[in-house]
Parts: C-alpha cells; structure tokens; sequence
C-alpha cells in the first residue's frame, strides 16, 4: 500500500505517512539501534512497534513497495536521471518495480503516467528539496485513488530491499521479546525462517535487535539483528485527530 488521496479524521507531519491512527516515518539515513530509538524519540515517537497483524502487514508492504519520501520539485536535469519509464497502467507500486528490477534506489511518478529511476545522495536531495504535498496531487493512471505527482513534481519512494529497525528487543532477558520502550511482551510475530537465531558476530555480539528484513523470496518478515549495525529504520507516534 503506497500513499493514497483517501483522507479521513487523521493527520500526519509532512513526510510520514498514516495507517489508522498511528503515523510511521522511514528513515532516509542509516543508525545503530540505540541511535534510531533516540531519533524516534526526538522526532516525539518511538521506534515501531508492531504489535498487530494489521500494522505488521501495512510495514511490511510499504517496506517492500517503497517508503514515500515526499514531493519532489524537478528540473531540466532529472531528479532522478537513471531511467524513464510511461504507462497507462501507472501506479507508485508499479513504478517502484520497474526501478528496484534495474537495481535503482529511488522511484518517483509524476504527471499521471511518468516514472523516473535513479540513485540520489543526500546533497542532491537537499539541493532539489521537497514542495508542498498539494503540489504532488495528480492521479495516477492504474489507480485514480493514488497521487502520481505533478507537472514537474513527483512523488519520490525508496524502492525497497533495506533491513529497518524497529522496536522490538530481547536484551533484557534472552529469548523474551519485548517492545521498546515499556518493555511491552511480544505477543504477535512474523519471523524469518529459522528466526530469531541470536548469532554469535565475530564482534562477540549476539543478535538482540529487531529488523523488518527482506527475504530470498522478496517478500519482508521480522530478523533479529546486532544491535550496533547501522541500518535505516522506521518510527511510529499517535495520529493526531482533525477538530470538527
């Protein structure tokens, strides 16, 4: 599930992206575990907890179809100047695909049928910017239910394919997990096969940390991590409820 036009009571801070009332944010930066709670906490939420099905599927899809990293303003020289791609089918999940197929890590849609591959850094990102969301509020030609950016905007996703962090841990006690913070126990999971396996590094770490992770298979499903690695990461924080 990519980001849609249906709008509802809830809202959330520009660059997140809401599923019921919770909103999740994806990290466009790489963390320790440790370093990415602190972040979370920073930005008023926590790292992720995904204490239901429901909210387990939603990161897991969006993970996989690509975290939204927001309307892009484009220029003569492309945004993201890898490939070009035209449909009438096109949607943001579609687009994603072609791009993550040919090894990019960036898609953007734009004006109704457009799809733009390419690898970004972070200096490019902050020399082109982000514009409003209402500037990115074409629809898309596969699905009229979902933004396809704009006349020289586009709506830009990460493809997929990177491990997250988020909240889970079971550093307190081995083999119990629980959702950091408030040491709240896991009660629904969604492992890997043969996951958690707590490997021994040869750091001498053992894994205590939970990733959202991608598999052989392409599909995503929970790992156990060291807790040191630098990986990107998702954080959650309560919707907030439009008055009226």
């Amino acid at each position: 599930m990519l980001h849609t036009s249906i709008a509802d009571d809830y809202s959330c801070p520009e660059g997140w992206s809401r599923f019921q009332d919770t909103c999740f944010f994806f990290s466009k930066s790489r963390a320790s575990w440790h370093s990415a709670s602190y972040v979370c906490a920073e930005l008023g939420g926590t790292l992720a907890h995904l204490n239901t099905k429901e909210k387990s599927d939603f990161l897991e899809g969006r993970a996989l179809n690509g975290a939204y990293v927001g309307c892009v303003h484009d220029r003569n020289v492309r945004f993201l100047d890898g490939q070009f791609h035209y449909s009438d089918k096109m949607t943001n999940t579609f687009c994603a695909e072609k791009c993550r197929q040919s090894s990019y890590t960036y898609s953007g849609t734009q004006y109704f049928g457009q799809c733009f591959c390419g690898n970004v850094s972070w200096e490019k990102f902050q020399s082109y910017g982000l514009s409003p969301e209402d500037e990115c509020r074409l629809p898309c030609h596969g699905n009229r239910q979902e933004w396809c950016g704009g006349h020289w905007r586009s709506s830009v996703y990460i493809t997929g394919g990177r491990k997250h962090w988020v909240g889970g841990t079971d550093m307190i006690e081995e083999g119990k997990w629980a959702w950091f913070p408030g040491n709240v126990p896991v009660t629904y999971t969604d492992w890997q096969p043969t996951e958690p396996d707590n490997k021994l590094h040869a750091t001498l770490e053992k894994e205590h940390c939970m990733a959202l992770s991608p598999s052989l298979h392409g599909f995503y499903k929970w790992s156990d991590e060291i807790c040191s690695e630098l990986l990107y990461f998702v954080c959650e924080r309560v919707a907030v409820r439009s008055l009226g």
